[in-house]
């Protein structure tokens, strides 16, 4: 299943980098295979719905910050976090967001200090988040 969303991931953080948009049937096709993931774990039995819903948590918060902000985040970010909510536990989603925070955070830092970008410059989040995921899975965390 790693395989999968980590090829999903890197598939959406090509999509970023190149337009900074996520397409809409991207956002589809995850939301498609995490109700089938979900609809397996019903299936066996081990499909816990309180846990489902605190995992979807990160992503609601990043879509109401997106709303807030007028996008400052993109609503795709969300988007993608409420997709990892179908596959992870809450432990897990903010594991990898922490990490991609921090890899986003060391990379702003490094392109403000060499003065290639202004502080307006928008980055894409999704590699970042593919980053920390690939790292994790790498590690046997996820």
């Amino acid at each position: 299943m790693n395989l999968i969303i980590n090829t999903f991931l890197l598939w959406g953080t090509c999509q970023d980098i190149r337009k900074k948009k996520i397409k809409t049937i991207y956002l589809i096709v995850g939301g498609i295979l995490g109700l089938i993931f979900n609809m397996v774990k019903i299936g066996t039995k081990t499909f816990l719905f309180k846990q489902w819903l605190i995992a979807l948590f990160p992503g609601a918060v990043f879509l109401i910050y997106a709303k807030i902000t007028g996008e400052k985040i993109g609503f795709g970010d969300g988007m993608i976090l409420l997709i990892l909510g179908n596959f992870y536990y809450i432990s897990e989603i903010c594991i990898i967001l922490e990490i991609s925070l921090i890899f986003l955070i060391l990379f702003s830092t490094i392109l403000l200090c060499s003065r290639k970008v202004s502080v307006d410059y928008q980055i894409p989040f999704l590699p970042f988040l593919w980053i920390s995921h690939t790292l994790l899975w790498g590690l046997g965390y996820v």
